[in-house]
């Protein structure tokens, strides 16, 4: 199987940014966050337990039976201990689908794996390694507003709550700095080529 780098970071870092060159370069990206949306509706076994725990109004025939988030989200804000019950059920549905993904592209050298939880999720134990994207808060700040529209409060509130996502201190990680006066390219091309060194035979693309 293909080895796994973990791809995380906090909101506004350039993740996602980082992801898609990787997949430039030849190393196929998992993305947890889109993935974990689609779930909801194509996983069986996951649309059973939700539907089991919080009701059939989360997939009303209205819309002919597919999930509706903002049922999810008014349970959740009503009983907002509901959140870790319905992670607990995702997570592991993600978990599946990476572990099918990843047969697909068994001929690969390295894929990658994208989440913003990538820790507290428990999905750093199916990488190899883990690269972490980090930028200036400022410049994260901007990124917010521009792809969020929302105020610089509640951009800055996003930030602080996820202190808990980031490494805990005795946990190895590479680090990508994604900020406007360092050019990424030269720095992931950096970041593959440690990945050679650290972890010979094992990198390239499909």
């Amino acid at each position: 199987m293909p080895r796994v780098l973990g791809i995380a970071g906090g909101i506004g870092s350039g993740k996602s940014v980082v992801s898609r060159l990787l997949e430039v370069m030849g190393i196929p990206v998992f993305d947890c966050d889109r993935e974990a949306k689609a779930l909801y509706d194509q996983d069986p076994q996951l649309k059973e337990q939700l539907t089991a725990r919080l009701g059939a109004n989360l997939y009303p025939e209205a819309q002919g039976g597919l999930f509706d988030p903002k049922a999810l989200a008014r349970i959740i804000f009503e009983h907002t201990s509901v959140r870790q019950e319905v992670e607990a059920l995702v997570h592991p549905a993600v978990g599946r689908a990476f572990m099918c993904w990843q047969e697909l592209h068994s001929s690969c050298s390295w894929v990658g794996v994208e989440s913003a939880i990538l820790y507290p999720s428990g999905f750093s134990r199916y990488c190899t390694a883990v690269v972490w994207v980090e930028a200036p808060e400022e410049e994260r700040i901007i990124r917010i507003l521009k792809r969020d529209a929302t105020t610089r409060e509640e951009a800055l509130r996003r930030i602080q709550a996820q202190k808990q996502i980031m490494p805990g201190e005795d946990t190895s990680f590479y680090q990508v700095f994604n900020g406007e006066d360092r050019p990424l390219i030269p720095t992931i091309c950096t970041l593959l080529q440690q990945l050679e060194t650290d972890f010979p035979r094992f990198v390239g693309g499909c």
